[in-house]
């Protein structure tokens, strides 16, 4: 949910550090200020006050639904060297707990992504906008 509020935080202005998700879909309110506060090295430091972004909802991959998102609930994503061992835009991921490193570099596992897993060909599906994030 934080990672979430920092990457949206600078909406509609700015995009900067936006997260490029799947899986997971959500609105922002961008009437509502942002109540992200960051640290003295311009890194996330925490969320204080009424949240942009709601009705977030994670995806069930083996029956294909989404279901509301558990905040206690610790869940497993991948994200790229960039976010997560430099920090990225805004440091939101330096706290995660790193499970494997050193996969290559993000070109690489998409290469490797579009020829192993989609045999060298992208299909019309990746082509169609879902509407997974919603701004306001």
């Amino acid at each position: 949910m934080d990672a979430l509020e920092v990457s949206t935080r600078l909406l509609p202005n700015e995009n900067s550090g936006f997260l490029q998700v799947s899986g997971i879909r959500f609105k922002v309110d961008t009437s509502v200020t942002t109540s992200v506060v960051m640290d003295e090295n311009e890194l996330f430091g925490h969320v204080e006050g009424n949240r942009r972004v709601s009705d977030v909802e994670i995806l069930d991959k083996e029956n294909n639904e989404y279901h509301a998102i558990e905040p206690d609930r610790t869940y497993t994503i991948a994200s790229s060297t960039f976010l997560v061992e430099d920090y990225g835009d805004n440091g939101i991921l330096r706290y995660a707990r790193v499970k494997e490193s050193n996969l290559g570099q993000d070109v690489d596992m998409l290469a490797i992504y579009l020829q192993q897993i989609l045999g060298g060909k992208i299909s019309a599906e990746y082509g169609n906008i879902e509407g997974r994030i919603v701004i306001k």
